[in-house]
């Protein structure tokens, strides 16, 4: 995110930044569209989808992933397990998606 010369409130409280966008001035603004695509692609695909409906699985840790954890916890989703092969990268999803996570035992999979 240091790329940039500004940061905007929702790729801040993603974490992560998707896109670029160059202004008039030359400045360089971040922002984060993947948490809006990827819920508007699962609600294209399967109209009655409810995030709040069970326990929702992610795997991967990364950016793309920090912005759909975002996402379906906008929507409502009450238990997102995200499933990762390091325990490191997950702890910065739980920052910017403001929901508490747990190391499950045995495995490197994390439970918000």
């Amino acid at each position: 995110m240091t790329i940039v010369d500004e940061v905007d409130a929702l790729a801040r409280s993603i974490g992560a930044i998707s896109c670029v966008v160059v202004r008039p001035d030359g400045a360089l603004t971040g922002t984060n569209n993947d948490c809006y695509g990827f819920i508007q692609n699962v609600r294209q695909e399967q109209p009655g989808w409810r995030a709040d409906a069970g326990p929702i699985a992610v795997i991967g840790a990364g950016g793309g992933s920090r912005a759909v954890c975002y996402g379906l916890a906008q929507e409502g989703a009450k238990e997102i397990r995200l499933l990762n092969r390091t325990f490191a990268a997950p702890r910065a999803s739980r920052r910017s998606s403001a929901v508490r996570s747990r190391r499950c035992p045995g495995n490197n999979a994390t439970r918000f």
